[in-house]
């Protein structure tokens, strides 16, 4: 059975045609117009916090897995993005990184493509077709493959932090190593997720061992997916809401994708919102409503000097306060000579 949303946009489609053949006068009816399709709600993934990814990359043993990761939440790919980039689009010199302009520039995708595709389309959208390993490569139905985006906004660059420009380059001397080591039976196509022996990894490979990284380590039951999702949120939090900015990173054609689809409101953040509206209101009338302070300074200076008795308490009550001393043993006079004084200047003196 076809999902709400689905039938939703069918009922949609056909509104609309029947509007045309009333206009055009081949019909007087249009059947679709009142139809009440049940509202599609949309399922929000959860998400996995900071901490959570955190936990996730230390207990991730799967060094190009351990890569995947950082790309999916570091720079909002996609991952096919992921898997179909090639290291001559990352752009990791030590005159980027000092520069701030660390980057990876993403133009192409990794797809199973349909035979049938590949005959229509011929070289066009298609940068590579994977060799396979069946003998009979005829009776395939599909190919893997690296192909252009299915989006013109889906082509961008994405700029990464400098640890994550440093973590990359460590991984390809890595793979370089592997190369050198393995020489005529290193596969190289120049991807930057690849097997030991250069292989590419499927997406349903990144997949599947993410699912197995979450059940090894009991980790919050999500999908690959959602640590683009995990970007997008904190990259909002962290821009105070530049929906443009996330926009680009996430290659989205509207910005409505992010806030409908993406964004999430962190539990954290609503309770920091709860202490800051006891500060901006609360706080404020509480202070309101207490009685004005008929405290005088200039009284007090007067009284101390008219009332021996008062001047004399006073000056015990600060020679007993030498007894607080702080954890360290220092002197009490230091002690106090600190407390007494803020920027080098005495915040109150004793009127003799």
């Amino acid at each position: 059975l076809a999902s709400p949303g689905v039938i939703s946009k069918w009922v949609g489609f056909l509104c609309i045609a029947f509007k045309y053949a009333i206009r055009w006068e081949l019909t007087t009816i249009n059947p679709f117009k009142d139809i009440d399709i049940t509202k599609n709600e949309r399922n929000v993934r959860p998400i996995w916090t900071v901490d959570d990814i955190c936990d996730a990359l230390e207990s991730c043993k799967q060094d190009y897995m351990f890569i995947a990761m950082h790309l999916a939440f570091a720079c909002n790919l996609r991952v096919g993005e992921i898997c179909g980039c090639p290291w001559e689009h990352v752009y990791i010199s030590d005159k980027d990184i000092e520069a701030d302009n660390a980057r990876i520039y993403i133009d192409r995708e990794q797809e199973r493509i349909t035979t049938e595709s590949i005959k229509e389309l011929g070289e066009k959208d298609i940068f590579y077709i994977f060799p396979s390993r069946l003998k009979d490569e005829s009776k395939m139905k599909t190919r893997l493959g690296i192909k252009t985006p299915k989006t013109e906004s889906s082509v961008r660059p994405v700029w990464i932090p400098k640890t994550l420009a440093l973590i990359l380059r460590d991984y390809r001397e890595s793979q370089e190593r592997n190369q050198a080591i393995l020489g005529s039976d290193y596969h190289d196509y120049g991807l930057v997720i690849t097997q030991k022996n250069g292989r590419t990894v499927e997406a349903t490979t990144i997949n599947k061992l993410f699912k197995a990284l979450i059940r090894n380590y009991d980790l919050p039951d999500v999908v690959f997916h959602s640590l683009r999702a995990s970007a997008t949120t904190y990259k909002l939090k962290l821009s105070h809401g530049d929906v443009k900015m996330v926009q680009g990173d996430n290659g989205h054609a509207t910005s409505d994708m992010v806030m409908e689809v993406y964004s999430r409101i962190l539990d954290e953040d609503r309770k920091v919102n709860a202490q800051r509206f006891e500060d901006f209101f609360y706080s404020r009338n509480h202070e309101a409503k207490q009685p004005a302070s008929e405290f005088s300074l200039d009284d007090l200076i007067s009284a101390i000097k008219t009332n021996p008795d008062k001047r004399q308490a006073l000056l015990e009550l600060l020679n007993d306060s030498e007894s607080v001393g702080d954890s360290t043993n220092n002197r009490p006079e230091e002690y106090l000579g600190k407390r007494n004084n803020y920027n080098g200047k005495p915040i109150f003196r004793v009127v003799k």
